[in-house]
């Protein structure tokens, strides 16, 4: 039974990990496209205008 327990919060602190991880990575992921397309849309609207 105890060893169950321990499997489970193992797997849950495991699987909590990952989710912040993903998640950083998500917010790192999206920063860099806003960065990225604002970097690009800046000059590409003002030759526009």
């Amino acid at each position: 039974m105890g060893t169950v327990f321990a499997c489970v919060a193992a797997m849950g602190a495991i699987s909590a990990a990952i989710g912040t991880v993903y998640s950083i990575g998500w917010l790192i992921l999206a920063g860099g496209i806003a960065f990225i397309a604002g970097a690009l849309g800046t000059p590409s609207g003002a030759s526009r205008q």
